[in-house]
């Protein structure tokens, strides 16, 4: 069975490109983006690089989705409508299954959910 490619607007590909090239570090409470450089990677630290971003794919989404920090190497990814309908059932359930679907512990999901947005702009 052949797939056919997603389209893609050229804002998310503006976007996708310039997280290849910027860093986005928070230190303290302050961010900051840095831009990186691959002149100074050998050819086998750039085919690592390519490994990497090969192990990325897309899909096609018919509701808003929201892409929620995991364990490290995990980005789950949920419905706008289940997370708000989670967040109607009181803080207590909305943690809870926030530990579910991230992995994190619950003092984790519980610490990020009194912090303040950090104002980065993320696609």
């Amino acid at each position: 069975m052949a797939s056919e490619p997603l389209p893609v607007d050229d804002r998310t590909v503006l976007l996708r490109l310039t997280a290849l090239q910027v860093l986005e570090m928070r230190q303290g409470g302050v961010s900051e983006a840095r831009r990186l450089s691959f002149r100074s990677l050998d050819v086998e630290q750039i085919g690592h690089v390519y490994e990497g971003l090969l192990d990325h794919g897309t899909r096609r989404i018919e509701k808003v989705g929201v892409g929620l920090v995991g364990k490290p190497g995990e980005e789950p990814e949920v419905d706008l409508d289940d997370l708000e309908a989670q967040a109607e059932r009181g803080e207590e359930n909305l943690v809870a299954w926030l530990v579910e679907e991230t992995g994190k512990s619950h003092r984790q999901v519980a610490a990020a959910l009194s912090s303040e947005p950090d104002g980065a702009l993320v696609a």
